[in-house]
């Protein structure tokens, strides 16, 4: 691909892997693991949203 295409491409590509990054760290938040507590979904979303405005 050459010019706007790929300029495009790449974009779409990288607002992918930001989407992807941002539902599993939401995920890992309101999910139980054995190092750490629950998180509601309500903090979870709180916490992601405070960071994606930082």
């Amino acid at each position: 691909m050459k010019g706007y295409t790929r300029i495009v491409a790449e974009k779409f590509a990288t607002m992918s892997v930001q989407l992807v990054s941002l539902a599993d760290v939401y995920d890992a938040l309101i999910s139980e693991r054995c190092y750490k507590a629950v998180y509601s979904k309500e903090e979870a979303f709180h916490m992601k949203k405070v960071r994606l405005f930082m």
